[in-house]
């Protein structure tokens, strides 16, 4: 079986995007994905947390003709207040069929809690902006036709992300963490993503490094 994890990006990403104010670094695309899309596995079940900051929809549609980046632009503008979510829970038994939580069911269970702050739940669809409810609904049947029963039980749900000063409560660029949970399960978040931090480099071999880290674990120096 394909791993699901990568599909659903792959599908929709075709490759590496600038990160936002370094245009000459490319986001390392596979690993990116491994930093937002978080999978866990217990026997028959897996479940999901798919976590789409504002960086996933300018990788998304960076360089897509089709896409013209007023659209883009937009798309950031109508998303900025939230936190977006797509989770998952489904038994797959031995006989390959698979039982997939509701909509409601996950709705009831999913939280965001950022750092030690107090778990939020779920914006009630009825109570996001029209606009918000129009990019939802166009993902859902998107994501349906692309991965058939698998897109059918993923669902979206909008958490708040402004402070009542409008400051961002969660952004992938800066330092926290978050932690998404449903399903009896916790998807752990720490920021700024490493993805999106261009590499540094050891002075003494000029080995490439991970962007968040200081110092060189072979050689202890700072790194530039």
């Amino acid at each position: 079986m394909m791993k699901i994890q990568y599909v659903i990006l792959f599908l929709i990403l075709g490759v590496s995007a600038p990160a936002i104010g370094q245009e000459e670094y490319k986001v390392p695309l596979t690993e990116y994905i491994r930093e937002i899309q978080i999978w866990k596995k217990d026997g028959e079940n897996m479940t999901l947390s798919f976590w789409l900051p504002r960086s996933y929809w300018r990788i998304a549609l960076a360089d897509n003709p089709a896409v013209p980046q007023e659209m883009v632009r937009l798309i950031l503008e109508t998303l900025d207040d939230y936190i977006f979510v797509c989770a998952l829970d489904v038994a797959i038994h031995l006989d390959g069929s698979m039982n997939f939580a509701s909509e409601e069911t996950l709705r009831n269970s999913i939280t965001v809690k950022i750092n030690e702050g107090i778990p939020q739940q779920p914006i009630p669809e009825n109570q996001l902006d029209i606009s918000v409810r129009s990019i939802s609904e166009t993902m859902k049947p998107m994501f349906e036709n692309m991965m058939g029963q698998f897109g059918a039980g993923m669902h979206f749900y909008f958490f708040e992300n402004k402070d009542e000063n409008g400051a961002l409560l969660v952004d992938e660029y800066k330092e926290g963490e978050f932690t998404i949970s449903h399903s009896k399960n916790e998807f752990q978040y720490a920021l700024p993503l490493t993805t999106l931090l261009p590499p540094k480099y050891c002075p003494v071999d000029k080995a490439a490094m991970k962007g968040n880290w200081s110092y060189s674990p072979f050689h202890g120096k700072m790194l530039d």
